[in-house]
């Protein structure tokens, strides 16, 4: 019963990070690829690519393949899924596009703060004109009456892709 289901559910997500792991190969390799830090569990079950901030106005971005599938993470607390039931090798792909374009001027973060502590997060693309807002994830529990303030994080770490027409 669920011994055979819970072994199962190891084996595929072993399957899911060793092909993020094969993905990420070429690009690690590439002297282009921005600073960066790979962590891959004793078990091979979950790895985590994480570049770092290059200065002061940048936030981390991070992907990760593991049982709940690839995630992508950026600042604290955004965090955006990628298990949309594409073919696995389609949602390490998107995954990495939305990375890049979080590594670029084309993407910037907007942070909410209640005292010290980010309570909503937003990225926001460029789409040549405004900015928009892409994706954004909130916390339920803050301090609510913490003093409120906000920032803008940008990274420049690769160039902005230019749109096809």
């Amino acid at each position: 019963g669920s011994r055979v289901a819970r072994k199962d559910l190891k084996r595929l997500t072993k399957v899911y990070v060793e092909q993020f792991l094969e993905y990420c190969e070429p690009i690690l390799a590439d002297p282009e690829t921005p600073p960066h830090i790979l962590k891959v569990s004793e078990d091979k079950t979950s790895a985590r690519l994480e570049f770092p901030p290059q200065d002061a106005e940048g936030f981390t971005v991070a992907i990760t393949a593991d049982l709940y599938g690839i995630v992508v993470h950026a600042g604290e607390l955004e965090h955006v899924h990628f298990e949309e039931g594409l073919h696995i090798t389609q949602d390490i792909e998107n995954a990495f596009g939305y990375a890049r374009d979080l590594l670029s001027p084309k993407m910037r973060l907007l942070e909410r703060l209640a005292g010290s502590k980010v309570y909503w997060s937003g990225s926001e693309y460029f789409d040549g004109k405004v900015w928009r807002f892409e994706h954004w994830t909130g916390s339920l529990f803050f301090n609510y009456f913490g003093k409120r303030t906000s920032h803008l994080k940008m990274n420049r770490q690769l160039p902005a892709r230019i749109d096809p027409l």
